[in-house]
């Protein structure tokens, strides 16, 4: 048979600052927490000091056939 395999991008913005970060897993829960966790990092390691706006998050899934 074939496994299917759940690609996500996720891109977070903050104060005109865009990073966009992968995840991929059998489980698109998974997926999804892994690549928002990869944009999250990406972004607060870019945070300067000082109060920030909310995040805003954009999130795209698609599936894959792995053979």
């Amino acid at each position: 048979g074939t496994d299917a395999q759940a690609e996500v991008s996720v891109r977070l913005a903050e104060n005109g600052r865009s990073v966009t970060a992968k995840g991929a897993d059998p489980d698109t829960l998974v997926a999804s927490a892994k690549a928002y966790l990869g944009a999250l990092n990406k972004l607060m390691s870019r945070r300067q000091k000082g109060q920030s706006e909310p995040l805003l998050a954009e999130r795209r899934l698609h599936s894959t056939d792995v053979g």
